[in-house]
């Protein structure tokens, strides 16, 4: 099966007036992020009262961004007309509004859509409040504290790239707390980290637009810490949440919060994973792999898959059920390996294009209901020590679609 990691570009906003652009990216004329936020938030930006009303475009703090609330900026000259708090240039992480003109008869400009200060801000706030907001244009790699660090400075509030954490040394993420970062526009990776046991000070992550990747993180317990993640993927790309080789990884439950997934679910080789519940809100999905997960006993958060491209599950040998209740389609269903597995439930699937395989789980007794299935390409039920072959030959005089595969079940058992 093929990933289509997402590769995203960089795009450009237009500025209108007073609206600057400075690049995030590694040259040293790109060094610092781009910023949406005004001039409310870096000291004596948010400005003091104007005496005679005139600003440089000047935005009260939330109840104080300057020493008065609604005052302008500096008195001089009326270049821009300070503006009023009431309807100053910029709201927090909004779009720009203009303001009115100061009393220095300034003209009235668009403010930079900016961050108020706080009300103990001082002189214009405090500069930490002014970076939300701030886009970052590049790739990130971070391998290092120093990186770590290098990162969390610069405030990413938007990170139009992908971020890749993958280090020899880091233990946990914690320099990023509390961290500005919001989106993620292409994929996030934790990739071969050895002895990283927490990935919380990523809180406050609410979209992915690329893939999702835990890969070979030999001691990291879960996921806690992406609670706040609402969307993974994009429906114009194939996108993927992939989870594995993890030895340590018990659980995706930190992953419950994702309310929109437009992404394939590949979960392998994670020797700890107990359950999938917390990968919740697929309906449709090119392809489900869960594959060679010693642990697996349930699959709980894929219960509202109803299309599928391939489903694979395979080798899980402490899964019991192999329950999908709202799957209607797929064009491969591939149910092979699992010593375990006692029931096998799929009551809604109505057609699989190419093969629905059933084989080699040794304790398997029940092909489930299957009765809204009317059509398979092929059927391949063989091997099921447990499962009676007069069930199987029931349903093959259905759909005439087992040929010469179902073969090598139960044929000493009997059928009601």
């Amino acid at each position: 099966m093929k990933h289509n990691l997402k590769k995203t570009g960089f795009p450009f906003a237009t500025a209108t007036l007073v609206l600057v652009f400075v690049a995030c990216a590694k040259s040293e004329d790109a060094s610092q992020p781009r910023r949406s936020s005004g001039s409310g938030g870096h000291a004596g930006g948010g400005g003091r009262a104007a005496s005679s009303g005139a600003g440089n475009t000047a935005k009260a703090g939330a109840s104080s961004g300057g020493k008065t609330s609604g005052s302008g900026g500096n008195a001089q000259g009326g270049n821009h007309g300070g503006r009023s708090g009431s309807t100053s240039g910029g709201t927090v992480g909004g779009k720009p509004v203009a303001g009115s003109p100061g009393a220095g008869g300034g003209t009235v400009t668009m403010g930079n859509a900016g961050t108020a200060g706080s009300a103990d801000a001082g002189e214009g706030g405090v500069a930490g409040s002014a970076e939300a907001g701030v886009t970052c244009a590049d790739d990130v790699l971070l391998e290092s504290a120093a990186d770590l660090a290098d990162f969390a400075a610069r405030r990413c509030e938007t990170l139009d790239g992908t971020l890749t954490i993958r280090s020899t040394s880091l233990v946990d993420l914690g320099t990023l707390a509390p961290s500005t970062l919001r989106v993620v526009t292409g994929d996030l990776a934790f990739d071969q980290n050895q002895l990283l046991t927490s990935v919380a000070g990523l809180s406050g992550l609410e979209r992915v637009g690329g893939s999702l990747v835990v890969t070979s993180n030999s001691v990291l317990p879960n996921l806690d810490g992406l609670e706040t993640l609402r969307r993974v993927g994009s429906n114009s790309v194939e996108n993927t949440i992939v989870l594995s080789g993890n030895a340590a990884l018990t659980n995706v439950a930190a992953l419950a919060g994702i309310s929109q997934l437009a992404a394939s679910v590949v979960a392998t080789g994670n020797a700890a994973l107990m359950s999938m519940t917390g990968i919740g809100h697929v309906r449709a999905a090119n392809d489900v792999t869960l594959a060679n997960n010693g642990a697996l006993s349930e699959i709980g958060g894929l219960a509202d898959l109803e299309e599928c491209g391939e489903l694979i599950v395979a080798s899980n040998p402490l899964l019991a059920g192999a329950l999908f209740p709202a799957l209607e389609r797929a064009d491969d269903v591939d149910i092979t390996g699992n010593s375990a597995l006692l029931t096998l439930s799929l009551p809604k699937l109505q057609q699989v294009t190419d093969t629905f395989t059933v084989a080699g789980n040794q304790a398997l007794t029940s092909l489930g209901t299957l009765d809204a299935l009317t059509s398979a390409g092929a059927l391949v039920i063989t091997g099921n020590a447990a499962l009676p072959q007069c069930s199987v030959d029931a349903l093959d005089a259905r759909l005439h679609a087992c040929g010469t595969s179902c073969v090598g079940n139960d044929t000493t058992a009997s059928c009601n």
